[in-house]
């Protein structure tokens, strides 16, 4: 049963008639919604069961990133989903199949700061060499953070979870990051990097840059 909370000008909830009455999120807040109530025929189907799996997996991920991470840097803009939802969105995308099995995930763009030129990510004696080109384009300092997310491509065997390896140590000028990791080989790992500034009076969309990953090789 469908309830209006706030009298018969508030918004409904819940369900009536077939309805189902929600909220969605726009440029001007959150809005009325209302769709018809479908009963799916087979909710244990083989690409139900392949979807809630590629969900599970990409919720250890992001968990394993961090609130501290896709709080702020992938909240992207308004009419896009708050940084929680944009990582999974991410993350549920390069989950192709229902195995856990991480492919290399698309470019995001997290503001108009420079990305480097060349990126590239290798395997050492247990260690993940991260190395970037230094300059700073049109928008861009020396100073700049960088964050560089390592991933696992496969999760650990029987489990949903996998290792997860998140950097902030160095800044744009550096042009490497060393991150350890026992027994590293090529095609273990998929890495991600980004830059951020902590300069004050810099505004939202100049603070980040576009997010890049590769496969480690």
């Amino acid at each position: 049963m469908s309830k209006l909370l706030g009298g018969i000008f508030s918004r409904p909830s819940g369900q009536t008639s077939g309805l189902v009455f929600g909220a969605g999120r726009t440029s001007r807040g959150k809005k009325v919604t209302v769709r018809e109530l479908v009963i799916p025929a087979n909710p244990r189907s083989n690409a139900q069961v392949t979807q809630r799996n590629r969900f599970t997996f990409a919720l250890g991920i992001v968990k394993a990133i961090g609130e501290n991470v896709y709080s702020y840097d992938w909240n992207r803009a308004v009419k896009q989903l708050p940084g929680f939802q944009s990582l999974m969105s991410v993350m549920t995308l390069a989950l192709t199949s229902g195995d856990g099995t991480l492919d290399t995930p698309p470019s995001t763009t997290l503001g108009a700061r420079h990305f480097p030129s060349t990126f590239s990510a290798a395997a050492g004696t247990d260690v993940i060499d991260v190395t970037w080109s230094t300059e700073s384009g049109d928008l861009g300092a020396a100073t700049d953070k960088a964050v560089i997310i390592a991933i696992a491509t496969d999760p650990v065997t029987g489990e949903t979870t996998r290792e997860v390896l998140v950097d902030q140590s160095t800044t744009r000028a550096d042009g490497a990051a060393v991150i350890s990791s026992t027994g590293v080989a090529a095609g273990d790992f998929q890495v991600g990097l980004y830059f951020t500034s902590e300069e004050v009076g810099v505004p939202a969309n100049d603070k980040k840059s576009e997010a890049q990953w590769v496969e480690l090789t």
